[in-house]
């Protein structure tokens, strides 16, 4: 079963309930070569619709959740994640990510 994925666009704040702990997704070969390492994956549900999606976890953000919530505390959990803009000199995007209470 393949869920569609939810994108961040920069400035736009996205809700989800993070419904399984994070995981790491398949290795992807790049014409029989070692490919990117794999990207970090977590099954969620669209706040917005109330579909079932999966986002891709951003390094930022998941060392925001195993900071915050040890041992995959997040999992039931909803937080409106946004991206943002990146800080001059860095090569990575910062996010501001808030646990939403009782949703």
């Amino acid at each position: 079963l393949t869920l569609p994925v939810l994108t961040f666009a920069v400035g736009v704040t996205r809700g989800v309930r993070i419904d399984e702990p994070m995981y790491i997704g398949k290795e992807i070969k790049k014409d029989g070569a070692q490919g990117d390492k794999p990207a970090t994956l977590a099954n969620c549900t669209n706040l917005e619709d109330g579909t079932p999606c999966m986002i891709v976890v951003p390094a930022v953000v998941q060392g925001n959740f195993d900071e915050h919530y040890p041992d995959a505390a997040y999992v039931g959990k909803s937080f409106a994640i946004e991206k943002r803009a990146k800080r001059d000199g860095k090569r990575y995007f910062d996010y501001m990510i808030a646990e939403i209470e009782g949703a």
